[in-house]
């Protein structure tokens, strides 16, 4: 159930994945604008029921800009639907090639995923789906269980079932160098 409701500015309280980004200063002129041509803004923000904000970090910015002491939120008592609740996100690095940036995959929710999702652990290596399309394998450096996404970064899914332990990977590919050498001469 979403309901409007007025509340002081600062009172809302800012997650830190918010407070330690900087958006994108087209953005913000529009909302700007908007607000300065209608005295609405674009977007209203949307808090929890403990007033935790979790869209319209821009509008927030702007009221803040304006000086507003009470403005009015969305304030959303489900929070979000029961597709995003105890959602399993893993945080993980490519296992060969790119860098040592940490990205997030989710894990879907159909039952199929249950066994998956009960066996995967810390240092597992598991297939992804990539931004560019690929299927990298990817080590798995933490798994949280949220019920709001995360907001550090674009979300890709997991791409099979199948869980290798670093040693199979690193097996396998010495396998394939020694076949690649046995091949070439």
């Amino acid at each position: 159930m979403k309901l409007y409701t007025k509340v002081k500015l600062a009172d809302i309280k800012i997650q830190k994945s918010f407070l330690s980004s900087t958006p994108k200063k087209d953005k913000i002129d529009e909302y700007r604008d908007t607000y300065e041509e209608y005295k609405a803004f674009k977007k209203l923000p949307v808090v929890d029921k403990n007033l935790v904000l979790f869209d319209g970090y821009i509008s927030y910015l702007l009221m803040k800009e304006c000086g507003f002491d009470e403005v009015f939120v969305i304030k959303d008592m489900n929070k979000l639907c029961e597709n995003t609740k105890n959602t399993m996100y893993i945080y993980g690095t490519h296992l060969v090639g790119y860098n040592d940036k940490v990205y997030i995959w989710r894990v879907p929710k159909a039952n199929f995923w249950n066994d998956f999702r009960d066996k995967i652990k810390v240092g597992d290596v598991v297939r992804c789906s990539g931004l560019d399309g690929s299927s990298p394998l990817i080590e798995v450096k933490d798994i949280k269980v949220l019920d709001i996404p995360p907001r550090d970064g674009k979300i890709c899914k997991i791409y099979d079932t199948c869980i290798y332990s670093k040693k199979e990977i690193l097996e396998y590919q010495s396998m394939l160098m020694l076949n690649d050498i046995l091949v070439r001469g």
